[in-house]
């Protein structure tokens, strides 16, 4: 089947879906009808041009260009006061503000307000199989709705695994000799990447023959700094401890197996964020800290999903930009002109997932885990299970850690991302904050102080 004719197949059934939907909700009696939107006042097909406009759209713009011309869509006129779609209610399509204005709204929580010169209005106002939000137009607005399994066939369409960093440089970044050489290197692969401590490395090959407490410990007191650690974490406010414990087998056992992997993985990971050279050093620190947020994020959002374990979490916030480290490595033992830390800053988003990847998998992490540099900023994926997954969590978490940031202004709502639509009771606020994580805060400082 030809990958126009996918789009078009899975596009219809979305057609179909609503429509069964639709009949359905027209069977039950009148006090049970749901809210329902308004009907646009035209509606409007055609051949979908890939012109300027559409190449500000995300993720559309990911599509090859022959492509659009086999993408059905439509374009859905509404007055002013409208409701184009309604909070919770199943997602049918992919909606794009194409001209006009228009309200987020969340019952208790200020609206979030767009029109079509603002830069949210490139990210779709929905996604997911339910909507974050409900959207009502503030003038007269004009809607273009396109599959809503847009996203999973662009990820279908691109192949992660030959994913070459040479393509989309920027020019004056490609033209320096620092890029050049690094680009080289990695096409070569003979990056010299660096390496966890040999405890960690131990420890996670012993525990793939589901060994016992006392055979943990006699690897772990190997390493008297990972040893100490380990006791420090396991009386911390973190475990709820009654009594101190004063040795690595008690600390262990309070802490359980699984938790002890994770955590020595995780403090194993801070030694890769090192060098010599004070200003790189400096840098590698703020990538630390950065990761040691979401980390702590995911944390707390996988204790209050249920559906994933904590401790995974944890390590998996860990490594969304892993792929910085080799980077930051070659420019601190590079010959030549180093770049300066603009143009590393530049460069990271080239760099950053490709790197993570290739690093991932050398130190021999499991496939979901080496995905995580990828996926984490990959605001439009879904699982297909209807429970938020691993890499999901992340991505949440990934999110707000934007917030406040001068970044997240050209980032989308939290609300309109698949991975939102799957929260229990929609746990997260509209205005642009997690209320569990902030609740939390206290118990996230912890988290970073203990692993810092």
């Amino acid at each position: 089947m030809s990958w126009p004719q996918n789009i078009l197949d899975k596009f219809t059934s979305s057609d179909k879906t609503e429509t069964t939907a639709n009949s359905t909700s027209k069977e039950t009696s009148d006090d049970q009808l749901a809210p329902t939107p308004t009907q646009p006042s035209s509606e409007k097909t055609g051949h979908l041009e890939n012109n300027a406009k559409i190449q500000t759209l995300i993720p559309l713009r990911n599509l090859e260009s022959e492509t659009f011309s086999y993408l059905p869509h439509k374009f859905l006129s509404y007055p002013a006061e409208s409701t184009v779609f309604i909070k919770d209610q199943p997602s049918d399509y992919l909606y794009y503000l194409w001209q006009g204005s228009i309200a987020l709204k969340n019952e208790g929580h200020d609206d979030i307000l767009i029109d079509d010169k603002n830069v949210r209005s490139n990210f779709p106002l929905s996604s997911g199989e339910l909507y974050g939000t409900t959207a009502t137009t503030l003038s007269n607005t004009l809607i273009l709705t396109v599959s809503k399994n847009v996203p999973q066939l662009i990820a279908e369409q691109q192949d992660i695994e030959n994913f070459d960093i040479d393509i989309n440089l920027p020019k004056n970044l490609k033209q320096q000799a620092f890029f050049k050489d690094f680009i080289h290197n990695y096409q070569e692969n003979t990056l010299i990447l660096p390496s966890l401590p040999d405890i960690a490395l131990k420890l996670r090959q012993a525990m793939k023959n589901e060994i016992g407490v006392d055979s943990a410990v006699k690897i772990i007191q190997l390493d008297p700094a990972m040893t100490a650690k380990l006791i420090q974490i396991a009386n911390s406010p973190l475990y709820s401890p009654i009594n101190p414990i004063t040795n690595c087998q008690d600390a262990v056992s309070r802490l359980g197996l699984s938790t002890t992997r994770n955590l020595v993985m995780s403090l194993g990971l801070k030694q890769l964020f090192k060098c010599q050279d004070a200003k790189i050093s400096a840098a590698m620190h703020k990538v630390w800290k950065r990761s040691l947020y979401i980390s702590s994020l995911s944390t707390i959002l996988a204790e209050e999903v249920g559906s994933i374990n904590p401790d995974d979490a944890l390590l998996a916030g860990l490594l969304c930009d892993i792929g910085i480290v080799p980077l930051l490595s070659f420019a601190a033992d590079y010959q030549g002109e180093q770049p300066s830390l603009t143009d590393i800053k530049q460069a990271i988003p080239y760099f950053r997932a490709p790197l993570g990847q290739l690093l991932l998998t050398q130190l021999g992490f499991a496939e979901e885990l080496t995905q995580m540099p990828f996926q984490s900023e990959n605001w439009y994926y879904q699982h297909e299970d209807s429970q938020l997954n691993l890499i999901e969590i992340v991505i949440l978490a990934k999110l707000h850690s934007y917030f406040g940031l001068k970044e997240a202004d050209n980032l989308p709502c939290i609300n309109t991302i698949p991975a939102y639509s799957k929260l229990p009771d929609n746990q997260l606020s509209s205005d642009l904050s997690l209320s569990i994580l902030r609740q939390a805060n206290k118990r996230i400082k912890m988290l970073m102080a203990e692993l810092s």
